[in-house]
């Protein structure tokens, strides 16, 4: 799974947990667990990793349709006027990933 410690309510997992109450009972491999927002993506780029085609449209954090929106930290003003954003890898401070989610 994609879970990280910084994710919400993951501050009291391990890289081997078990499952929510509500759940089956399995145990969940977070092998990801410790890494930062900037180790995600350099990880990603390096060994050329899909991932979801929205990151790059300035979308830092994938909820559900409904909180899901584009970051402000990465929209920018094009040439021509227009609004743009760059890509969730060339966010700077990683505590903006979910400045974006309501």
């Amino acid at each position: 799974m994609g879970t990280r410690c910084k994710d919400p309510s993951s501050k009291h997992l391990s890289s081997f947990s078990p499952t929510d109450p509500s759940w089956p009972a399995f145990v969940r491999i977070l092998p990801i667990l410790h890494f930062s927002y900037h180790d995600v993506w350099l990880y990603l780029r390096e060994f050329g990793v899909s991932y979801c085609g929205i990151y790059d449209e300035g979308y830092t954090s994938i909820g559900w349709e409904g909180n899901t929106f584009r970051n402000p930290k990465l929209k920018r003003t094009a040439p021509d006027g227009g609004v743009v954003y760059k890509p969730a890898y060339l966010l700077d401070d990683s505590d903006d990933e979910r400045c974006s989610r309501e």
